[in-house]
């Protein structure tokens, strides 16, 4: 099956105070029937409207702009576009003034503002119109006739002109509505069509099948930015010619996931690789269905014969069945990360279920941040890669890269102030320590926000800092930012995007900016969202 994440967001444009009833017909009506459609097709969706459940004033803040464009390039490629007779707030020149990080994200916003357009129309040229790759995915509903709206006679002949560009171009569907059922028909049965060719009936995966979807896509959130500074990567495929047991240990945050999912790729050529990541689904924690997947894996890859049995009761004895059946011409890497985040049905962590022999076409990756599993898998015959801390010089490129990557740079004694600092060694806090500096939006404070983090003692302190920041960026919000947080933290299984608003009374704006700060924190399996 080909790896597609089964998870959409659709991006609605439209203006505010005309377009309510629209808006609250297409929230109430349109998308719960369209939710209900794709969830038979395993499919988890979220329409993204940030004029929905807000005020107008909150819909004019500067930052919105960033939010907008933001969020249009996470929904690629569905977008819709409502106009009717109002053409939208203008931004002011002082917006961008005021949030530099829209013109450095951005650049071409500058032009968009100084000529005057609305924000509605710098979504549609921005989000489709100057983007021919959206062809077929975007769709436009121009409302006929007039409804009582007064707008001024510049704003009327921009909105004119927005809507005969629309019309005169071939490439995206254009269509007229007269009230708002027919409207809601029209975007119900556009959107629809397009899904069930995106996601075709006869393409729905099996249960096994969506969880190597979410394994694969878990491992592809992680091969991110990665950058093998000491390299782990040589010295583990060293260890795997000699040894055909080898484990990855380190304490939590030091990037040993990062360096699976990257070996899962620089692998392929020399095995058939079967790759598992303990803790990053909701069945990924127990021993018995980790079992239960290699068995299954193994038996589509080479088409065998053996019964899987609906339930493992000695989950050893049933991954040595399948291994001892793979074609002994055929080199294969069983690969498990994070075998301390599993328990077996008795409920212990112990490993007597890890075949003691393994036959001799099969390798066995496995990683733990558990001192006592490191002692007993030595004990079993592992071969131990050590991984250590990014040293200062690493540090100083990694910094760089990254935030060139979103066309920034530090000053040389703030680089240096990062190096230095001894938690950096450590993937986890550097890149949440990078990203934080990515949105941080006052250029002239930075000394003094990396100062606040890099006199962090301990990681437990640098993540209380980190918290306590976010609860000063959300404190004064019209939601409980920690309410947000342990939604998400207690739920078993994660949280849809629509689950985490409803749940916590957030409007979809202040989802959107908030999601835009702690996202990297959170892994997506098919629109399901938890702390990775």
């Amino acid at each position: 099956m080909k790896m597609k994440q089964r998870f959409i967001r659709i991006f609605i444009s439209s203006t505010f105070s005309d377009m309510m009833r629209e808006r609250e017909h297409l929230m109430k009506i349109i998308f719960p029937e369209l939710r209900k459609r794709c969830k038979a097709r395993f499919l988890e969706i979220t329409e993204v409207d940030l004029r929905w459940g807000i005020p107008e004033t909150d819909s004019k803040e500067g930052k919105v702009i960033e939010i907008c464009l933001n969020e249009i390039d996470k929904s690629r490629p569905y977008f819709i576009g409502i106009l009717g007779n109002r053409y939208g707030w203008i931004p002011e020149a002082e917006e961008y003034q005021k949030h530099a990080r829209i013109i450095e994200e951005f650049p071409w916003a500058k032009c968009d503002i100084d000529a005057g357009l609305s924000i509605t129309e710098m979504e549609i040229q921005y989000g489709v119109l100057r983007n021919p790759a959206m062809d077929n995915k975007a769709f436009f509903y121009l409302k006929q006739g007039e409804d009582g709206t007064k707008e001024e006679i510049t704003s009327l002949k921009k909105l004119n002109s927005l809507k005969n560009n629309l019309r005169n171009q071939n490439v995206f569907p254009v269509r007229d509505y007269a009230d708002i059922e027919s409207l809601g028909k029209m975007i119900l049965e556009d959107l629809w069509n397009q899904i069930d060719l995106d996601y075709p009936a006869a393409d729905i995966p099996d249960e096994h099948e969506l969880e190597a979807l979410e394994q694969h896509i878990f491992s592809e959130e992680h091969t991110r930015f990665y950058k093998d500074c000491n390299n782990s990567t040589g010295s583990v495929k060293s260890l795997l010619q000699t040894n055909r047991k080898v484990l990855v240990f380190s304490e939590p945050g030091q990037g040993k996931t990062a360096l699976l999912s990257n070996l899962i790729k620089s692998m392929a050529d020399d095995y058939i690789v079967f790759p598992y990541f303990c803790g990053s689904t909701p069945r990924s924690s127990s021993v018995e269905n980790v079992a239960l997947f290699f068995a299954e894996s193994i038996k589509r890859q080479f088409g065998l014969g053996l019964r899987i049995p609906a339930k493992a009761e000695n989950p050893g004895d049933l991954l040595s069945a399948f291994l001892d059946s793979t074609p002994k011409e055929t080199r294969v890497l069983i690969l498990i990360d994070g075998l301390d985040q599993l328990l077996s049905a008795s409920g212990e962590d112990r490993l007597q279920w890890i075949p003691g022999n393994l036959p001799s076409n099969v390798s066995l990756l496995v990683s733990t941040s558990s001192a006592s599993q490191s002692e007993i898998l030595h004990k079993m015959g592992f071969a131990m890669e050590l991984l250590k801390s990014i040293q200062p010089d690493a540090i100083d490129d990694i910094t760089s890269g990254y935030l060139a990557s979103w066309s920034k740079k530090l000053p040389a004694a703030l680089l240096e102030r990062i190096a230095a600092f001894p938690l950096a060694g450590k993937p986890a806090v550097l890149f949440t320590l990078l990203h934080e500096l990515r949105l941080f939006g006052r250029h002239e404070e930075l000394e003094s926000h990396i100062a606040y983090y890099t006199s962090a003692g301990s990681t437990d302190e640098f993540f209380a800092a980190y918290l306590s920041a976010l609860e000063t960026d959300f404190g004064g919000e019209s939601f409980n930012l920690r309410g947000v947080l342990t939604s998400i933290h207690l739920s078993v299984n994660g949280l849809t995007e629509n689950e985490i608003i409803g749940i916590n009374g957030i409007s979809r704006l202040r989802w959107s900016q908030l999601l835009n700060t702690i996202g990297h924190h959170l892994t997506n399996r098919s629109g399901i969202l938890r702390f990775s």
